[in-house]
């Protein structure tokens, strides 16, 4: 006589759960775009090199593929060159994320579609390298929205391939969706490959589930094809330049061939274990409190596979969507330093999987909560911080949560804390500032330089220098970078036909140079004439370029 009610009840709590996710999405975002339109950060080095490639769109880039600069071309197409219209698709990509993380949950554990989103939202939203991402317009942002979108479509897929009969044309087209979205996702970042596999290693666990295996096939032919095809534009431009971008790649791990002269790389096992330490530290930093309960509830669903028969497919496809690029870059961090942030894209589905298993711990926490309250005042102390009941899991998400919110709080508000007197000092806003000031400095330099015609060129040490400058230089003038001539790496600059230092046009003209000491200046492999400093504070010369040397540059200290 109950279980009508009951089931009305739950399934109006599970409509308002599901209202609940849609209202936070759009919060998080109206809130990320607040901060990208009233902050006063500026481009940091990343975005402003990015916006420089969107200014040359290729097939690809020395480091990156093309997808980045692709975005924000489309992006300042329509809106224009303003800082905002740069960091749009981030913002958006943002809510991309926050989207098919709640649809992956959904369509995992249908039978509590609302709540399933509402706590996957609530994750998402507590990792605070997501809030960052979603603001600042590097690479992270889409390559995250891309890589869920992909995990939602191939377990949409997997769903119809094995529940019942669909048609070709439906198979065909989730099976091309899924290829596209594997694609878009290797266009931003090359570690995109490694989803693929985990998918692979999925099918081949679970293949007793298939209800056809020529569907299958078909299925995987398609998306195979569909994906092999997005990839295409990266590899005919590294074909085209004799491969830099493996170059760059074998210089990130200290190999000979690489783009780091041997004598200057750091490798060689003596900081293999700062690395790793520092790598698995950096986790906690960038995700939170919430990858101790994704480690733990990895581990939970792990050892209750057998017992969780119904629920194990689901568990291990969201493991294998999500662990394989922690794993990969745990072994990178032997060989190499690694930045915290690299693996982000495997966040979206284990935050499905830690709020699935937080919910029964905070569903039974509530329930003692209430059963307190309903005691007779005075209530016995229950809590370890607070007198009302707690738990371990309960107290571990708030926590996850708390910190996410302090890290959108902070990411807001740092530009008016870092003013604050005693604190300033540990607000490391150096990236996303200065790059105006730097710009006027060398502007007042040109206008103090003697004219000539053609007016000089500017060329910078790093290539993060030589993008802000381009970015905040009135006319967005091509600058050129000189790292690979100064014993540093090479960059994109050394690939754009305006850019490049070897252009015999760039021989005889005066040159600005920004970023370097004298001395560097001076033995690195630019041959120049009448070098002098005339900006000390800013590290701006002025000097006649006269060629090329053919020594290598020497290993220099910075």
């Amino acid at each position: 006589m109950h279980d009508a009610p009951s089931l009305s009840c739950r399934s109006s709590r599970d409509r308002t759960l599901a209202r609940r996710a849609i209202s936070l999405i759009i919060a998080a975002t109206l809130v990320r775009l607040a901060i990208v339109l009233l902050s006063p950060f500026e481009l940091a080095s990343d975005e402003a090199q990015y916006w420089d490639w969107s200014r040359r769109l290729d097939l690809s880039y020395y480091s990156k593929g093309p997808g980045v600069a692709w975005t924000i071309a489309i992006s300042t197409a329509i809106f224009g060159e303003s800082q905002w219209a740069i960091r749009l698709p981030a913002v958006l990509s943002g809510t991309i994320t926050l989207i098919c993380g709640a649809w992956l949950a959904m369509m995992c554990f249908p039978n509590a579609r609302g709540k399933s989103a509402w706590f996957t939202v609530l994750a998402l939203c507590a990792i605070p390298a997501l809030h960052g991402a979603s603001v600042f317009m590097t690479i992270d942002a889409p390559y995250v929205a891309s890589w869920g979108l992909a995990c939602a479509l191939a377990w949409r897929l997997w769903s119809t391939l094995t529940g019942e009969s669909s048609s070709p044309g439906s198979l065909a087209l989730q099976a091309s969706a899924l290829g596209l979205a594997l694609g878009a996702s290797f266009l931003y970042k090359y570690t995109a490959l490694i989803l693929p596999a985990g998918l692979l290693c999925f099918v081949l666990f679970r293949r007793g589930d298939l209800r056809s295996l020529p569907r299958t096939a078909f299925a995987v032919a398609i998306t195979t094809f569909v994906f092999a095809i997005c990839t295409l534009p990266v590899f005919i431009w590294n074909a085209q330049h004799d491969w830099p971008t493996v170059h760059h790649l074998m210089g990130h791990l200290g190999m000979a061939g690489g783009d780091v002269p041997i004598a200057t790389n750091t490798s060689g096992g003596k900081q293999i274990p700062w690395w790793t330490i520092e790598y698995l530290a950096g986790q906690l930093g960038v995700v939170g409190p919430l990858f101790v309960l994704m480690v733990i509830a990895s581990m939970s669903t792990i050892r209750k596979r057998r017992a969780d028969v119904v629920q194990w497919p689901q568990h291990l496809f969201l493991l294998l969507c999500g662990w394989p690029v922690f794993i990969f870059y745990l072994v990178i961090s032997f060989f190499t330093d690694i930045e915290a942030n690299w693996p982000m894209a495997g966040v979206v589905t284990l935050a499905v999987l830690a709020s699935q298993a937080a919910i029964p711990h905070l569903d039974l926490w509530r329930e003692r909560v209430i059963a307190w309250r309903a005691l007779p005042a005075p209530r016995p102390r229950a809590g370890f911080l607070v007198a009302r009941p707690e738990s371990l899991w309960q107290m571990a998400w708030h926590a996850s949560i708390g910190f996410g919110v302090a890290g959108l709080i902070i990411l807001g508000t740092a530009p008016w804390i870092a003013q604050l007197p005693g604190i300033g000092k540990y607000i490391p806003l150096s990236r996303v500032s200065g790059g105006g000031d730097l710009a006027s400095a060398v502007t007042i330099a040109m206008r103090d330089t003697p004219p000539t015609s053609p007016p000089p060129r500017i060329i910078a040490k790093t290539y993060g220098t030589a993008a802000r400058l381009a970015y905040y230089l009135t006319h967005h003038p091509s600058v050129s970078c000189a790292s690979a001539f100064v014993g540093d790496r090479a960059s994109g600059y050394d690939h754009f036909a305006d850019t490049r230092l070897d252009d015999p046009a760039f021989i005889g003209q005066n040159v600005i140079l920004v970023g370097g000491s004298m001395r560097k200046w001076q033995r690195s492999r630019l041959d120049l004439a009448d070098l002098r400093m005339v900006d000390e504070n800013h590290r701006i010369a002025i000097a006649r370029f006269v060629g090329l040397r053919d020594q290598p540059p020497e290993p220099i200290s910075p």
